[in-house]
């Protein structure tokens, strides 16, 4: 599995044995290679891997998660984030808006001078 996901064994074990994060890139990359969803790491459906340590086979590989914890906090972090950039997008339309209106109002009165 490190080797498919491009990184060294010690690497790869670190964030087996829960010493490492996972970023977001890797986890979509090992649900790929699973053959998975993201989403099925968070769900308890009694189809993959959810708790500590659990193992899921494919094409002999053994793939140990301990991190569901971990890719729960990861979770929850992105979807805060997006979260606060929809906000973001939100209150720059707003201000856009008022400036447009601004502007075509300046229009309108340049047009009747």
């Amino acid at each position: 599995m490190a080797e498919q996901l491009d990184m060294s064994q010690k690497a790869f074990s670190k964030i087996e044995n829960n010493e490492s994060s996972l970023s977001v890139e890797k986890l979509q990359r090992i649900a790929e290679l699973l053959e998975i969803n993201v989403s099925d790491f968070f769900e308890n459906n009694g189809k993959h891997i959810y708790n500590n340590i659990e193992t899921q086979r494919k094409g002999g590989n053994s793939f140990v998660i301990n991190q569901a914890e971990k890719a729960m906090e990861l979770y929850e972090k992105l979807v805060a984030e997006k979260d606060a950039r929809i906000l973001s997008n939100e209150k720059l339309i707003i201000e856009l808006t008022k400036k447009t209106e601004g502007l075509e109002l300046q229009l309108k009165l340049s047009k009747k001078h």
